[in-house]
Protein backbone atom coordinates (compact mmCIF):
# COMPACT_ATOMS: atom_id res chain seq x y z
CA UNK A 1 0.00 0.00 0.00
CA UNK A 2 3.10 2.34 0.65
CA UNK A 3 3.95 2.23 -3.01
CA UNK A 4 0.68 3.39 -4.08
CA UNK A 5 0.30 6.62 -1.79
CA UNK A 6 4.19 7.36 -2.38
CA UNK A 7 3.26 7.46 -6.46
CA UNK A 8 -0.25 9.03 -5.62
CA UNK A 9 1.25 11.93 -3.90
CA UNK A 10 4.02 11.74 -6.16
CA UNK A 11 1.83 11.96 -9.21
CA UNK A 12 -0.89 14.88 -7.17
CA UNK A 13 2.40 17.30 -6.38
CA UNK A 14 3.13 16.87 -10.69
CA UNK A 15 -0.45 17.67 -11.24
CA UNK A 16 -0.80 20.27 -8.49
CA UNK A 17 1.77 21.86 -10.20
CA UNK A 18 0.40 21.57 -13.49
CA UNK A 19 -2.90 22.39 -12.13
CA UNK A 20 -1.55 25.63 -10.56
CA UNK A 21 0.27 26.54 -13.86
CA UNK A 22 -3.20 26.27 -15.60
CA UNK A 23 -5.16 28.53 -13.52
CA UNK A 24 -2.17 30.20 -12.26
CA UNK A 25 -2.35 33.20 -14.49
CA UNK A 26 -5.76 34.92 -13.04
CA UNK A 27 -4.13 34.69 -9.82
CA UNK A 28 -0.96 36.88 -11.09
CA UNK A 29 -3.21 39.06 -12.63
CA UNK A 30 -5.42 39.62 -9.64
CA UNK A 31 -3.69 42.96 -9.02
CA UNK A 32 -3.91 43.93 -12.74
CA UNK A 33 -7.41 43.11 -12.65
CA UNK A 34 -8.59 44.91 -9.90
CA UNK A 35 -6.58 47.94 -10.79
CA UNK A 36 -8.11 47.61 -14.43
CA UNK A 37 -11.35 46.74 -14.24
CA UNK A 38 -14.08 48.02 -11.67
CA UNK A 39 -16.11 45.45 -9.36
CA UNK A 40 -18.85 45.48 -12.15
CA UNK A 41 -16.94 44.67 -15.25
CA UNK A 42 -14.93 41.94 -13.01
CA UNK A 43 -18.31 40.82 -12.27
CA UNK A 44 -19.17 40.66 -15.66
CA UNK A 45 -16.08 38.24 -16.49
CA UNK A 46 -16.87 35.91 -13.21
CA UNK A 47 -20.59 35.71 -15.53
CA UNK A 48 -19.20 34.69 -18.79
CA UNK A 49 -16.52 32.13 -17.12
CA UNK A 50 -19.25 30.41 -15.95
CA UNK A 51 -21.13 30.45 -19.16
CA UNK A 52 -17.48 28.93 -20.21
CA UNK A 53 -17.81 26.06 -17.49
CA UNK A 54 -21.18 25.45 -18.19
CA UNK A 55 -20.31 25.07 -21.88
CA UNK A 56 -17.51 22.81 -21.46
CA UNK A 57 -19.53 20.42 -19.22
CA UNK A 58 -22.31 20.16 -21.33
CA UNK A 59 -21.70 20.22 -24.31
CA UNK A 60 -20.10 16.96 -25.12
CA UNK A 61 -22.84 15.26 -22.66
CA UNK A 62 -20.12 14.28 -20.34
CA UNK A 63 -18.74 12.01 -22.91
CA UNK A 64 -15.55 12.69 -20.70
CA UNK A 65 -16.48 10.36 -17.81
CA UNK A 66 -17.09 7.65 -20.23
CA UNK A 67 -13.91 8.09 -21.73
CA UNK A 68 -11.93 8.13 -18.34
CA UNK A 69 -14.41 5.23 -17.38
CA UNK A 70 -14.04 3.10 -20.68
CA UNK A 71 -10.14 3.97 -22.10
CA UNK A 72 -8.76 0.79 -19.80
CA UNK A 73 -11.74 -1.45 -20.34
CA UNK A 74 -11.68 -4.64 -21.56
CA UNK A 75 -14.18 -3.55 -24.19
CA UNK A 76 -11.58 -1.18 -25.29
CA UNK A 77 -8.71 -3.67 -25.67
CA UNK A 78 -6.75 -2.35 -28.50
CA UNK A 79 -9.11 0.48 -29.29
CA UNK A 80 -8.07 3.38 -27.38
CA UNK A 81 -6.88 5.23 -30.40
CA UNK A 82 -9.75 5.18 -32.45
CA UNK A 83 -11.87 5.46 -29.05
CA UNK A 84 -9.88 8.75 -28.21
CA UNK A 85 -10.30 10.13 -31.75
CA UNK A 86 -13.81 9.60 -31.48
CA UNK A 87 -14.40 11.12 -27.98
CA UNK A 88 -12.53 14.17 -29.67
CA UNK A 89 -14.63 14.23 -32.62
CA UNK A 90 -17.67 14.06 -30.73
CA UNK A 91 -16.59 16.63 -28.44
CA UNK A 92 -15.69 19.18 -31.25
CA UNK A 93 -18.86 18.86 -33.31
CA UNK A 94 -21.20 19.26 -30.55
CA UNK A 95 -18.92 22.14 -28.68
CA UNK A 96 -19.36 23.79 -31.94
CA UNK A 97 -22.98 23.66 -32.34
CA UNK A 98 -23.25 24.68 -28.98
CA UNK A 99 -21.11 27.60 -29.70
CA UNK A 100 -23.26 28.62 -32.21
CA UNK A 101 -26.66 28.77 -29.69
CA UNK A 102 -25.08 30.60 -27.72
CA UNK A 103 -23.50 33.52 -30.27
CA UNK A 104 -27.03 34.06 -31.15
CA UNK A 105 -28.38 34.02 -27.68
CA UNK A 106 -25.51 36.84 -26.05
CA UNK A 107 -25.69 38.73 -29.51
CA UNK A 108 -29.70 39.30 -29.25
CA UNK A 109 -30.15 39.11 -25.42
CA UNK A 110 -26.99 40.33 -23.30
CA UNK A 111 -28.51 43.60 -22.14
CA UNK A 112 -31.28 41.67 -20.56
CA UNK A 113 -28.72 38.83 -19.36
CA UNK A 114 -25.97 40.96 -17.95
CA UNK A 115 -27.62 44.04 -17.54
CA UNK A 116 -25.02 45.62 -20.20
CA UNK A 117 -24.94 45.42 -23.75
CA UNK A 118 -21.80 42.81 -25.06
CA UNK A 119 -20.34 43.36 -28.40
CA UNK A 120 -20.06 41.13 -31.26
CA UNK A 121 -16.07 40.95 -31.35
CA UNK A 122 -16.41 39.62 -27.68
CA UNK A 123 -18.73 36.97 -27.68
CA UNK A 124 -16.81 35.97 -30.42
CA UNK A 125 -13.51 36.18 -28.60
CA UNK A 126 -15.03 34.54 -25.43
CA UNK A 127 -16.22 31.28 -27.33
CA UNK A 128 -13.25 30.98 -29.48
CA UNK A 129 -11.65 30.70 -26.26
CA UNK A 130 -14.02 28.36 -24.73
CA UNK A 131 -14.05 25.74 -27.88
CA UNK A 132 -9.83 25.70 -28.38
CA UNK A 133 -10.17 24.66 -24.38
CA UNK A 134 -12.63 21.97 -25.01
CA UNK A 135 -10.00 20.89 -27.62
CA UNK A 136 -6.80 20.91 -25.74
CA UNK A 137 -8.36 19.70 -22.63
CA UNK A 138 -9.56 16.01 -24.07
CA UNK A 139 -5.50 16.01 -25.26
CA UNK A 140 -4.66 16.41 -21.42
CA UNK A 141 -7.10 14.32 -20.44
CA UNK A 142 -5.84 11.72 -22.80
CA UNK A 143 -2.07 12.19 -21.08
CA UNK A 144 -3.65 11.96 -17.64
CA UNK A 145 -5.11 8.26 -18.92
CA UNK A 146 -1.83 7.39 -19.68
CA UNK A 147 -0.21 8.78 -16.50
CA UNK A 148 1.99 10.77 -18.53
CA UNK A 149 1.89 13.39 -15.48
CA UNK A 150 5.09 15.65 -16.40
CA UNK A 151 3.90 15.94 -19.97
CA UNK A 152 0.72 17.18 -19.08
CA UNK A 153 2.71 19.87 -16.43
CA UNK A 154 5.15 20.94 -19.22
CA UNK A 155 2.21 21.67 -21.72
CA UNK A 156 0.28 23.46 -19.32
CA UNK A 157 3.32 25.62 -18.42
CA UNK A 158 3.29 26.45 -21.70
CA UNK A 159 -0.13 27.60 -21.82
CA UNK A 160 0.50 29.79 -18.49
CA UNK A 161 3.62 31.32 -20.20
CA UNK A 162 1.24 32.49 -23.67
CA UNK A 163 -1.47 33.68 -21.98
CA UNK A 164 0.10 35.71 -19.05
CA UNK A 165 2.10 37.41 -21.56
CA UNK A 166 -0.69 37.70 -24.24
CA UNK A 167 -3.27 39.28 -21.19
CA UNK A 168 -0.29 41.68 -19.51
CA UNK A 169 0.40 42.86 -23.50
CA UNK A 170 -3.36 43.39 -24.27
CA UNK A 171 -4.29 45.24 -21.40
CA UNK A 172 -1.05 47.51 -20.92
CA UNK A 173 -0.23 47.78 -24.08
CA UNK A 174 -3.26 48.04 -26.50
CA UNK A 175 -5.95 48.85 -23.50
CA UNK A 176 -8.37 46.06 -24.59
CA UNK A 177 -10.49 46.24 -21.29
CA UNK A 178 -12.34 42.68 -21.34
CA UNK A 179 -11.78 41.96 -24.28
CA UNK A 180 -7.88 41.05 -23.20
CA UNK A 181 -9.21 38.41 -21.19
CA UNK A 182 -10.52 36.39 -23.57
CA UNK A 183 -8.43 36.91 -26.62
CA UNK A 184 -5.26 36.05 -24.47
CA UNK A 185 -6.82 32.54 -23.54
CA UNK A 186 -7.52 31.99 -27.18
CA UNK A 187 -4.09 32.93 -28.37
CA UNK A 188 -2.23 30.51 -25.38
CA UNK A 189 -4.30 27.59 -25.74
CA UNK A 190 -4.20 27.77 -29.42
CA UNK A 191 -0.72 27.72 -29.83
CA UNK A 192 -0.15 24.95 -27.40
CA UNK A 193 -2.74 22.78 -29.40
CA UNK A 194 -0.33 23.44 -32.49
CA UNK A 195 2.72 22.26 -30.43
CA UNK A 196 0.50 18.89 -29.32
CA UNK A 197 -0.68 18.01 -33.08
CA UNK A 198 2.21 15.45 -33.02
CA UNK A 199 1.33 13.91 -30.12
CA UNK A 200 -2.55 14.11 -31.46
CA UNK A 201 -1.68 12.12 -34.71
CA UNK A 202 0.40 9.68 -33.26
CA UNK A 203 -2.49 8.42 -30.24
CA UNK A 204 -5.21 8.72 -33.20
CA UNK A 205 -7.15 6.33 -35.57
CA UNK A 206 -9.20 7.88 -37.83
CA UNK A 207 -12.01 5.50 -37.49
CA UNK A 208 -15.77 5.80 -35.14
CA UNK A 209 -16.37 3.50 -32.47
CA UNK A 210 -19.83 3.99 -32.71
CA UNK A 211 -20.87 0.75 -30.62
CA UNK A 212 -18.51 2.14 -27.84
CA UNK A 213 -19.61 5.97 -27.70
CA UNK A 214 -23.08 4.62 -27.07
CA UNK A 215 -22.32 2.90 -24.47
CA UNK A 216 -20.11 5.43 -23.53
CA UNK A 217 -23.35 8.16 -23.89
CA UNK A 218 -25.72 5.46 -21.73
CA UNK A 219 -23.13 5.36 -18.97
CA UNK A 220 -22.41 9.24 -19.02
CA UNK A 221 -25.84 10.90 -20.01
CA UNK A 222 -27.19 10.96 -16.51
CA UNK A 223 -23.60 12.04 -15.44
CA UNK A 224 -23.57 15.12 -17.73
CA UNK A 225 -27.39 15.78 -16.78
CA UNK A 226 -26.58 15.67 -13.18
CA UNK A 227 -23.05 17.39 -13.72
CA UNK A 228 -24.47 20.14 -16.07
CA UNK A 229 -27.39 20.57 -13.54
CA UNK A 230 -24.85 20.69 -10.34
CA UNK A 231 -22.28 23.24 -12.32
CA UNK A 232 -25.94 25.21 -12.76
CA UNK A 233 -26.87 25.23 -9.46
CA UNK A 234 -22.94 25.94 -8.19
CA UNK A 235 -22.88 28.66 -10.18
CA UNK A 236 -26.45 29.60 -9.66
CA UNK A 237 -25.41 31.80 -6.35
CA UNK A 238 -23.05 34.56 -9.02
CA UNK A 239 -26.74 34.66 -11.28
CA UNK A 240 -28.44 34.90 -7.90
CA UNK A 241 -26.54 37.51 -6.37
CA UNK A 242 -26.44 39.76 -9.97
CA UNK A 243 -30.36 39.00 -9.83
CA UNK A 244 -31.06 40.11 -6.18
CA UNK A 245 -28.01 42.59 -5.72
CA UNK A 246 -25.61 43.83 -8.63
CA UNK A 247 -22.27 43.36 -10.37
CA UNK A 248 -20.26 44.75 -7.60
CA UNK A 249 -21.66 41.93 -4.88
CA UNK A 250 -20.88 39.74 -7.69
CA UNK A 251 -17.29 41.45 -8.09
CA UNK A 252 -16.72 41.04 -4.94
CA UNK A 253 -17.90 37.53 -4.22
CA UNK A 254 -15.91 36.13 -7.75
CA UNK A 255 -13.07 37.41 -5.94
CA UNK A 256 -13.87 35.23 -2.63
CA UNK A 257 -14.61 32.23 -4.85
CA UNK A 258 -11.09 32.75 -7.69
CA UNK A 259 -9.13 32.66 -4.15
CA UNK A 260 -11.03 29.78 -2.66
CA UNK A 261 -10.41 27.81 -6.03
CA UNK A 262 -6.37 27.25 -5.15
CA UNK A 263 -8.15 24.58 -2.63
CA UNK A 264 -9.76 23.16 -5.69
CA UNK A 265 -6.56 23.32 -8.49
CA UNK A 266 -3.83 22.67 -6.49
CA UNK A 267 -5.52 19.69 -4.26
CA UNK A 268 -8.27 18.32 -5.23
CA UNK A 269 -7.88 18.20 -9.13
CA UNK A 270 -4.17 17.29 -8.72
CA UNK A 271 -5.09 14.46 -6.47
CA UNK A 272 -8.31 12.95 -7.74
CA UNK A 273 -6.28 13.28 -10.96
CA UNK A 274 -3.40 11.26 -9.70
CA UNK A 275 -5.51 8.78 -7.29
CA UNK A 276 -8.60 8.12 -9.78
CA UNK A 277 -6.65 6.83 -13.00
CA UNK A 278 -4.84 4.33 -10.70
CA UNK A 279 -8.05 3.74 -8.94
CA UNK A 280 -9.59 2.21 -12.07
CA UNK A 281 -6.52 -0.15 -12.92
CA UNK A 282 -7.48 -1.48 -9.03
CA UNK A 283 -10.76 -1.12 -8.14
CA UNK A 284 -11.35 -4.35 -8.13
CA UNK A 285 -8.61 -5.46 -6.46
CA UNK A 286 -9.51 -6.57 -2.88
CA UNK A 287 -6.26 -5.86 -1.19
CA UNK A 288 -6.27 -2.15 -2.44
CA UNK A 289 -9.64 -1.52 -0.07
CA UNK A 290 -7.91 -0.35 2.98
CA UNK A 291 -5.74 1.77 0.03
CA UNK A 292 -8.72 3.46 -1.07
CA UNK A 293 -9.93 3.97 2.65
CA UNK A 294 -6.88 5.56 4.18
CA UNK A 295 -7.00 7.40 0.59
CA UNK A 296 -10.33 9.68 1.91
CA UNK A 297 -8.17 10.32 5.75
CA UNK A 298 -5.29 11.27 3.94
CA UNK A 299 -7.06 13.40 1.38
CA UNK A 300 -9.36 15.16 4.55
CA UNK A 301 -6.28 15.92 5.91
CA UNK A 302 -4.59 18.11 2.99
CA UNK A 303 -7.81 19.40 2.31
CA UNK A 304 -8.29 20.82 5.80
CA UNK A 305 -4.43 21.31 6.11
CA UNK A 306 -4.62 24.16 2.96
CA UNK A 307 -8.13 25.26 3.91
CA UNK A 308 -7.37 26.47 7.04
CA UNK A 309 -4.36 27.94 5.98
CA UNK A 310 -6.23 30.48 3.27
CA UNK A 311 -8.65 30.93 6.17
CA UNK A 312 -6.66 32.02 8.37
CA UNK A 313 -4.59 34.44 6.08
CA UNK A 314 -7.69 35.48 4.35
CA UNK A 315 -7.32 39.10 5.28
CA UNK A 316 -3.77 39.65 4.22
CA UNK A 317 -4.34 37.59 0.54
CA UNK A 318 -7.29 39.81 -0.17
CA UNK A 319 -4.85 42.75 0.56
CA UNK A 320 -2.14 41.85 -1.27
CA UNK A 321 -3.71 40.90 -4.55
CA UNK A 322 -6.32 43.36 -4.55
CA UNK A 323 -5.24 46.80 -5.24
CA UNK A 324 -8.81 48.48 -4.68
CA UNK A 325 -10.29 48.81 -1.29
CA UNK A 326 -13.20 48.05 -3.08
CA UNK A 327 -13.00 44.67 -3.29
CA UNK A 328 -12.33 44.02 0.16
CA UNK A 329 -16.10 42.83 1.13
CA UNK A 330 -14.61 39.31 -0.12
CA UNK A 331 -13.04 38.98 3.23
CA UNK A 332 -15.89 37.67 5.27
CA UNK A 333 -17.25 35.53 1.96
CA UNK A 334 -13.93 33.46 1.67
CA UNK A 335 -13.94 31.35 4.72
CA UNK A 336 -17.41 29.85 4.07
CA UNK A 337 -16.23 29.25 0.27
CA UNK A 338 -13.19 28.06 1.36
CA UNK A 339 -15.17 25.36 3.58
CA UNK A 340 -17.69 24.76 0.42
CA UNK A 341 -14.83 23.61 -1.59
CA UNK A 342 -13.16 21.55 0.82
CA UNK A 343 -16.55 19.48 0.99
CA UNK A 344 -16.59 19.50 -2.75
CA UNK A 345 -13.47 18.24 -2.66
CA UNK A 346 -14.18 15.56 -0.54
CA UNK A 347 -17.28 14.04 -2.60
CA UNK A 348 -14.55 13.42 -5.36
CA UNK A 349 -13.43 10.94 -3.52
CA UNK A 350 -16.53 9.38 -1.90
CA UNK A 351 -17.99 8.94 -5.42
CA UNK A 352 -15.54 6.49 -6.96
CA UNK A 353 -17.05 3.40 -5.48
CA UNK A 354 -20.75 4.50 -6.99
CA UNK A 355 -18.80 5.01 -10.37
CA UNK A 356 -17.34 1.81 -9.77
CA UNK A 357 -20.97 -0.22 -9.81
CA UNK A 358 -22.12 2.48 -12.03
CA UNK A 359 -24.33 4.20 -9.81
CA UNK A 360 -24.56 6.66 -12.14
CA UNK A 361 -28.79 7.32 -11.51
CA UNK A 362 -27.87 7.65 -7.84
CA UNK A 363 -25.01 10.15 -8.30
CA UNK A 364 -27.67 12.04 -10.50
CA UNK A 365 -30.76 12.25 -7.71
CA UNK A 366 -28.13 13.15 -5.30
CA UNK A 367 -26.30 16.28 -7.27
CA UNK A 368 -29.80 17.85 -8.44
CA UNK A 369 -31.67 17.52 -5.16
CA UNK A 370 -28.29 19.13 -3.37
CA UNK A 371 -28.55 21.48 -5.86
CA UNK A 372 -31.81 22.55 -5.64
CA UNK A 373 -31.05 22.76 -2.45
CA UNK A 374 -28.43 25.44 -2.62
CA UNK A 375 -31.18 27.44 -4.77
CA UNK A 376 -33.49 27.47 -2.07
CA UNK A 377 -31.35 28.62 0.75
CA UNK A 378 -29.51 30.78 -1.70
CA UNK A 379 -33.11 32.61 -2.86
CA UNK A 380 -33.26 32.95 1.31
CA UNK A 381 -30.27 33.56 2.64
CA UNK A 382 -28.87 36.12 -0.31
CA UNK A 383 -31.51 39.11 0.88
CA UNK A 384 -30.18 38.80 4.80
CA UNK A 385 -26.52 38.39 4.11
CA UNK A 386 -25.86 39.03 0.37
CA UNK A 387 -22.41 37.06 -0.85
CA UNK A 388 -21.75 35.69 2.79
CA UNK A 389 -25.36 33.79 2.42
CA UNK A 390 -24.65 32.74 -0.98
CA UNK A 391 -21.50 31.31 0.27
CA UNK A 392 -23.57 29.65 3.34
CA UNK A 393 -25.31 28.20 1.61
CA UNK A 394 -23.26 26.32 -1.12
CA UNK A 395 -20.89 24.80 1.99
CA UNK A 396 -24.73 23.20 3.14
CA UNK A 397 -25.39 22.11 0.13
CA UNK A 398 -21.69 20.51 -0.21
CA UNK A 399 -22.04 19.00 2.97
CA UNK A 400 -25.04 17.61 2.52
CA UNK A 401 -23.66 15.31 -0.78
CA UNK A 402 -21.12 14.17 1.95
CA UNK A 403 -23.45 13.28 4.29
CA UNK A 404 -25.60 11.34 1.53
CA UNK A 405 -22.38 9.85 -0.24
CA UNK A 406 -21.44 8.24 2.61
CA UNK A 407 -24.76 6.64 3.36
CA UNK A 408 -24.54 4.83 0.23
CA UNK A 409 -20.97 4.46 0.28
CA UNK A 410 -22.33 2.12 3.66
CA UNK A 411 -24.97 0.22 1.11
CA UNK A 412 -22.99 -0.63 -1.77
CA UNK A 413 -18.96 -0.07 -0.87
CA UNK A 414 -16.41 -2.74 0.15
CA UNK A 415 -14.52 -1.06 2.32
CA UNK A 416 -15.44 1.81 5.09
CA UNK A 417 -14.00 4.82 5.68
CA UNK A 418 -12.31 6.31 8.76
CA UNK A 419 -15.69 8.87 9.07
CA UNK A 420 -14.28 9.61 13.03
CA UNK A 421 -11.18 11.02 11.99
CA UNK A 422 -12.50 12.60 8.89
CA UNK A 423 -15.19 14.39 11.30
CA UNK A 424 -11.89 15.19 13.52
CA UNK A 425 -10.12 16.90 10.92
CA UNK A 426 -12.79 19.14 10.01
CA UNK A 427 -13.98 19.95 13.35
CA UNK A 428 -10.55 20.97 15.08
CA UNK A 429 -9.49 22.90 11.44
CA UNK A 430 -12.75 24.66 11.77
CA UNK A 431 -11.86 25.79 15.69
CA UNK A 432 -8.40 26.89 15.16
CA UNK A 433 -9.74 29.40 12.04
CA UNK A 434 -12.16 31.02 13.55
CA UNK A 435 -9.81 31.83 16.43
CA UNK A 436 -7.23 32.80 14.56
CA UNK A 437 -10.10 35.29 12.29
CA UNK A 438 -10.30 36.84 16.10
CA UNK A 439 -6.89 38.31 15.23
CA UNK A 440 -7.02 41.15 12.77
CA UNK A 441 -7.11 43.88 14.67
CA UNK A 442 -3.88 42.79 16.22
CA UNK A 443 -0.95 44.33 14.39
CA UNK A 444 0.61 42.36 11.34
CA UNK A 445 3.97 41.97 12.93
CA UNK A 446 2.75 40.11 16.25
CA UNK A 447 -0.40 38.45 13.93
CA UNK A 448 1.68 36.84 11.32
CA UNK A 449 3.69 34.47 13.69
CA UNK A 450 0.41 34.14 15.87
CA UNK A 451 -0.83 32.17 12.44
CA UNK A 452 1.95 30.21 11.62
CA UNK A 453 2.34 28.78 15.33
CA UNK A 454 -1.71 27.85 15.12
CA UNK A 455 -1.18 26.17 11.87
CA UNK A 456 1.85 24.36 13.01
CA UNK A 457 0.02 23.33 15.53
CA UNK A 458 -2.48 21.39 13.91
CA UNK A 459 -1.14 18.51 13.32
CA UNK A 460 0.54 17.92 16.67
CA UNK A 461 -3.09 17.81 18.45
CA UNK A 462 -4.14 15.61 16.17
CA UNK A 463 -1.82 13.23 17.59
CA UNK A 464 -3.58 14.15 20.96
CA UNK A 465 -6.76 12.86 19.95
CA UNK A 466 -5.20 9.76 18.53
CA UNK A 467 -5.21 10.41 14.89
CA UNK A 468 -2.21 8.79 13.60
CA UNK A 469 -1.61 4.77 13.99
CA UNK A 470 1.86 3.64 14.91
CA UNK A 471 2.67 3.17 11.27
CA UNK A 472 1.53 6.34 10.24
CA UNK A 473 4.02 7.77 13.05
CA UNK A 474 6.93 5.44 12.37
CA UNK A 475 6.77 6.60 8.26
CA UNK A 476 6.36 9.83 9.27
CA UNK A 477 9.68 9.75 11.66
CA UNK A 478 11.39 8.17 8.99
CA UNK A 479 10.60 11.06 6.13
CA UNK A 480 11.51 13.80 8.99
CA UNK A 481 14.99 11.94 8.74
CA UNK A 482 15.35 11.61 4.89
CA UNK A 483 14.35 15.32 4.29
CA UNK A 484 15.11 17.30 7.88
CA UNK A 485 18.75 17.87 6.13
CA UNK A 486 18.55 20.19 2.90
CA UNK A 487 21.68 18.85 2.04
CA UNK A 488 19.84 15.68 0.60
CA UNK A 489 17.13 17.29 -1.15
CA UNK A 490 18.80 16.88 -4.46
CA UNK A 491 19.66 13.54 -3.55
CA UNK A 492 16.50 12.64 -2.86
CA UNK A 493 14.70 14.02 -5.45
CA UNK A 494 16.48 12.08 -7.91
CA UNK A 495 15.23 8.75 -6.33
CA UNK A 496 11.38 9.66 -7.76
CA UNK A 497 10.94 8.09 -10.47
CA UNK A 498 9.59 10.45 -13.05
CA UNK A 499 7.79 8.66 -15.70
Amino acid sequence: MLDQVKKTVRDSFIYSIGNAANKLVGFVLLPLYTSSFSLAVYGLIALLDTISDLLVTFSSFGIIEGFTRWYWDKESEGKQKSLFFSVFAFSLVTTLIFAVVFYILLGKYSFEIFSVTITNKTILLFLGSVITNVMLSRILILLRLQQKAVQNLIFNVLKLVFVLGSTIFFIVELDWGMDSVFISRLIGQSIVLIILFPMFIKNCEFKLEFGIIKSMLGYSLPLALSGSMGLVFAISDRWLLKGMTNLDVVGNYSLAYRISNIIKLIVVRSFVHAYFYGYCKQMFNEKNYRFFSKTATYFSYLLVMVGMAIIIFSKEIIVLLAKNPDYYGSINILPLLILSISFSGLVQILVFPLQKYKKSKIMSITVISAGLLNIGLNILLIPIWGGIGAALATAIAQFAIVITYLILNKRFGDYKYEIGKIILLFGLGTIISILAMQLGSIPLEIRIPIKLIMIGAFPFILRLFGFYEEIELLRIKQSWQKWRNPKNWIENIKKFNFR
